[in-house]
């Protein structure tokens, strides 16, 4: 683009310096017929009175050679001005590719830095998991075995409780396992609040990887964390990513249809 404006400029030097010689020319041999005319007058007897006539016809020739200057001066401005607008149209033009670009490069950097944060936390996340247990020795539960535990002593507390208060059900599961579960339905929450601040417009195939994460024991323990007022973000959450998609009946009471109705119904979705 740049070679094509400077080619395009030197062919406009060459007009306008053919034009200017032309005009130059026309000048110059004008100039010398009224020299020649004028010379011719004066040695002719009768005719040198007329010598200054002649000069008066050169007056006119030479003011309608300015008034034509005036003309080319005109158009050529108007042409510079038109080359000044299409350069700026091509400015603007660049100027809008570079900000499109520098959008994508923002956007990338952003993804990268997000996806960074993301699977690091998610690390955390399983690493913790993994270190959770209860117990000491040969009566240590930890992994599957501890969130099945789990799993029996929540649906145990809501099958006696009367009223169902999902509250009181929480408070006195945390009694007993409140400095491991606490932990880990926070760093759920955190992982579900990165994605829907940070990937809103990805969000769903980073949901796919926390619930890829999380097993059906596991879920039963968020399913009642989430009906706590504790926890009603977890909630939110839950109904916004389908958490519970995977959640199945397995264990429950007979009311277990009654119980996942507590949620909306996108959590199962």
């Amino acid at each position: 683009m740049g070679r094509k404006r400077l080619d395009d400029s030197k062919a406009d030097d060459k007009k306008w310096l053919w034009l200017f010689l032309k005009i130059g020319g026309a000048v110059t041999v004008a100039w010398l017929a009224t020299f020649v005319l004028a010379v011719a007058c004066v040695r002719q007897d009768g005719l040198a009175g007329q010598f200054g006539d002649v000069f008066g016809s050169i007056n006119a020739l030479f003011s309608g050679l300015a008034f034509a200057g005036v003309i080319v001066t005109v158009w050529m401005q108007r042409e510079e001005l038109k080359l000044q607008r299409q350069e700026l149209e091509a400015t603007r033009a660049e100027l809008r590719g570079q900000k499109e670009q520098m959008e994508l490069q923002n956007e990338t950097l952003q993804r990268q830095q997000f996806e960074a944060t993301f699977f690091q936390t998610l690390a955390v996340f399983s690493s913790y998991i993994d270190q959770m247990a209860i117990g000491s020795g040969s009566h240590t539960l930890s992994g599957s075995q501890l969130f099945r535990s789990l799993n029996r002593t929540l649906l145990g507390s809501y099958k006696i409780e009367k009223p169902k208060d999902f509250d009181v059900i929480w408070e006195k599961f945390l009694l007993q396992y409140r400095d491991i579960v606490e932990p880990f339905v926070r760093l759920v929450k955190v992982l579900l609040n990165q994605i829907q601040f940070h990937a809103p417009s990805r969000e769903s195939d980073y949901y796919v990887l926390v619930r890829a994460r999380l097993d059906n024991d596991q879920l039963v323990v968020l399913f009642f964390a989430g009906l706590s007022a504790q926890h009603q973000d977890l909630r939110f959450l839950a109904e916004k990513c389908g958490l519970f998609r995977y959640l199945t009946d397995s264990g429950w009471t007979a009311e277990g249809e009654n119980l996942k109705s507590s949620y909306d119904g996108t959590a199962y979705h």
